[in-house]
């Protein structure tokens, strides 16, 4: 899968494959954080915590866009939760939950203070973007 390359290459690259990176990387991660198959929003996140460990002056201005989709996976969805009978015994089991541990993750929401910490500049503009941000009010 693409996104999953590009999760790779945000580790792997240098500086220099930025200029390649950035016109394709939020609209990829926003196309693919709205796809209908789970497997592939659980890619997104994971490609979008690897972008901000590795990356965060390509994700860091479109924080706005991003972090409303991330939130959005934190929620339980009850379509998604589905009865299996055991025997005498009924049971949940929530296909979402795999893609709710990526989002509600330390890494994803918070991005990676331990990495941004000794880059006081991106810290700052990182905590900018966040005041900005609209309300994550969900409905």
């Amino acid at each position: 899968m693409v996104i999953q390359a590009m999760r790779y290459t945000f580790a792997d690259s240098d500086e220099t494959f930025d200029s390649v990176l950035k016109p394709v990387v939020i609209g990829t991660l926003t196309t693919m954080l709205n796809d209908s198959d789970l497997e592939n929003r659980r890619l997104a996140l994971t490609a979008l915590n690897s972008a901000t460990h590795n990356k965060p002056d390509i994700i860091l201005p479109h924080l706005y866009q991003l972090l409303p989709l991330v939130m959005k996976e934190s929620v339980v969805r009850p379509e998604l939760v589905r009865e299996v009978q055991m025997g005498p015994f009924k049971h949940k089991v929530d296909d979402g939950l795999e893609v709710r541990k990526v989002s509600s993750s330390k890494h994803c929401n918070e991005g990676s203070w331990e990495h941004t910490n000794h880059n006081h500049r991106a810290r700052t503009r990182l905590f900018t973007h966040l005041w900005r941000l609209p309300s994550l009010a969900l409905t």
